[in-house]
């Protein structure tokens, strides 16, 4: 089943990935050997991808931070971040999702709102 060889392929690299290693899934194949389908599953049996996501983010979901006061710095550092730091990158957050309303609203895309932060980030 797709749930046996996601448990015995990817399940493993999930698990290291999740302890801070590298991890890479890769597929080859022939046309129509069945990439897609173990990758994205069929319907109501989700393949190794849906899976793999469904794990890393039920197994994050607790460690979300709202009060960061570092900021990553290209592929293995941070830099300290100060309050104004901060603000001015909630500001920059704010403006960004400000302006995907607009074009939504122009392009009559389907309209939501943005709750402001009522504390820094």
């Amino acid at each position: 089943t797709q749930k046996d060889f996601f448990n015995n392929t990817a399940l493993p690299m999930v698990e290291d990935l999740l302890s801070g290693q590298n991890a890479l899934l890769f597929t080859f194949g022939v046309t129509n050997s069945g990439k897609t389908f173990t990758v994205q599953g069929p319907s109501g049996d989700p393949g190794i991808l849906p899976r793999s996501l469904d794990t890393i983010f039920n197994s994050i979901k607790d460690c979300h931070w709202d009060n960061a006061s570092v900021k990553p710095k290209f592929f293995n550092d941070v830099v300290a971040l100060t309050a104004e730091d901060r603000a001015a990158q909630e500001a920059v957050k704010a403006e960004i999702f400000l302006d995907f309303a607009r074009r939504c609203r122009r392009r009559r895309l389907p309209r939501w709102t943005m709750t402001p932060r009522t504390r820094p980030i």
